[in-house]
C-alpha cells in the first residue's frame, strides 16, 4: 500500500484511450500493479483474465525496462477495444514513458 501512495503522490501520469499509468523512476526496484475496476467488467473472473494479461506483457519485458514502480488502471473504453490494442498501448506507454535498457 505504500507503493500506491507514493507513486499516487509523486509520480508522473500517462493516459492512453485504454488506460491511465501512473509512474516513478526508481534506482533498482522493477515493480508493477493493474487494476481493473468493477466498472470495466463486473464479473471478477473477467477483471483477473485482463489483469493477468498485462501483467504477461510486463512480465515479457522486465528484464529491458529500467528500474520504476508503475501502476496502470485500466479504463472502461477497453471493452471497445481488444488485447492487440491493449499490447500495443501498453509497451507504447513504456516506452515513451520509463524506456527501455536496450
Amino acid at each position: 500500500k505504500d507503493i500506491y501512495k507514493e507513486v499516487f503522490d509523486k509520480g508522473k501520469s500517462y493516459h492512453s484511450p485504454l488506460f491511465l499509468m501512473k509512474y516513478t523512476l526508481e534506482k533498482k526496484n522493477k515493480k508493477f500493479s493493474v487494476v481493473v475496476p468493477k466498472k470495466v467488467y463486473k464479473n471478477a473472473v473477467d477483471r483477473n483474465k485482463l489483469r493477468r494479461f498485462v501483467y504477461d506483457i510486463l512480465r515479457e519485458n522486465i528484464e529491458i525496462l529500467k528500474p520504476s514502480l508503475g501502476i496502470f488502471v485500466i479504463k472502461k473504453e477497453y471493452i471497445k477495444s481488444n488485447q492487440t490494442e491493449l499490447r500495443k498501448d501498453v509497451l507504447h506507454a513504456l516506452h515513451k514513458t520509463i524506456g527501455f535498457n536496450l
